[in-house]
């Protein structure tokens, strides 16, 4: 469920959100089960998630950004001629 809410809010496969799956997970197991419940129940849980998602994904204050996503922009990604000349 969360993994293809991250595809769809962020649109990039979900191979790439993996991370940012997990730590949506995280957040969800820490919530109270109450909250969790009154959501669940009221048909509210996607909104939740969606919400979660998107403050993490977007903003450059969250734990996702300072953990994953700021390394990804520094970083760039390893071509197969680099591969080569390492060899």
């Amino acid at each position: 469920m969360v993994e293809n809410l991250c595809e769809r809010v962020c649109r990039r496969p979900a191979c790439e959100l993996s991370d940012l799956s997990q730590i949506i997970y995280c957040y969800l197991l820490d919530a109270r089960e109450e909250i969790l419940t009154d959501l669940w129940n009221g048909g509210q849980m996607n909104f939740y998630i969606v919400r979660m998602i998107r403050n993490q994904y977007f903003s450059r204050n969250s734990r996702y950004f300072y953990e994953f996503r700021q390394f990804l922009s520094l970083s760039n990604p390893l071509t197969k001629e680099d591969a080569e000349t390492d060899s």
